[in-house]
């Protein structure tokens, strides 16, 4: 989310505006903005429960004596 306030506020600045012609949103308009804040929040919250069901899988996983970990490469790149 801080990362799209972000971008928003650099165009801002410029003298520029986001419009997404599909959705009809344009941050000159105060409630376009508050819908892209929305979207944004939604967003966030998606990303921060599949984490919390990633974590828990593994967990359960583990107590089924199931899980693989993947191993990392501590290569640069990959």
């Amino acid at each position: 989310m801080k990362h799209l306030l972000e971008i928003v506020d650099r165009i801002k600045a410029k003298g520029a505006s986001i419009r997404i012609l599909e959705m009809g949103l344009d941050t000159n308009s105060s409630t376009s903005e508050l819908i892209m804040h929305m979207l944004g929040a939604v967003a966030q919250w998606e990303r921060t429960r599949m984490l919390e069901r990633q974590k828990e899988g593994i967990a359960k996983a583990k107590a089924e004596g199931k899980f693989k970990a993947q191993a990392y490469s501590t290569r640069e790149g990959g």
